[in-house]
C-alpha cells in the first residue's frame, strides 16, 4: 500500500490519518467520519471511529491496542516492530499518526518524513491499526 500525503484543509489527525491511508482530502476523511458517527463536526476521533471508516471503503485491518503501564513510546515501537512494509496507523496519547517503512506523516508534517525526523517521538502508544488492502 502507497502512503499519500495528506491534503485539504481539515486540521485535526483523524481526518489527517484517513488521507495519507487512502489517498483522498483530509477534508473528505472528516466528511466519511461524520457520515459513520453522525456528529456535525470532527474534533477528536477514536478507534472504532476511523476502524469503521476503513471497513466501510474496503480496507482490511488488525488492531491491537496497549494497556496503561506497558505503553511504549513512538521511538521504541518503531525500533521493536516486526514488519516494517505494513502500512500502520498509530494512535499516540491523544494523536493519530501513520507509519510505512521508514516514513512517518500525520496532519502536521503533510508529507513523509524520515522516522528520524518524526515529531511525537515521545509520546505513548496507546493503540495500533494495520491497513491492508
Amino acid at each position: 500500500m502507497k502512503l499519500y500525503n495528506v491534503t485539504g484543509t481539515q486540521r485535526y489527525c483523524g481526518p489527517g490519518a484517513l488521507s495519507a491511508v487512502m489517498g483522498i482530502s483530509s477534508n473528505d476523511g472528516a466528511r466519511l467520519i461524520r457520515e459513520v458517527t453522525g456528529r456535525k463536526s470532527i474534533c477528536g476521533t477514536h478507534d472504532y471511529e476511523l476502524e469503521a471508516v476503513l471497513r466501510r471503503n474496503g480496507f482490511k485491518l488488525k488492531t491491537y491496542g496497549y494497556p496503561k503501564p506497558s505503553q511504549p513510546t513512538l521511538a521504541q515501537w518503531l525500533r521493536r516492530r516486526e514488519d516494517r512494509n505494513k502500512l500502520v496507523i498509530v494512535g499516540l496519547t491523544s494523536h493519530w499518526c501513520v507509519v510505512k517503512g521508514n516514513k512517518y506523516i500525520d496532519n502536521i508534517t503533510k508529507e513523509p518524513v524520515w522516522i528520524s525526523k518524526a515529531p511525537n517521538r515521545r509520546a505513548r502508544v496507546t493503540y495500533i491499526i494495520e491497513v491492508s488492502k
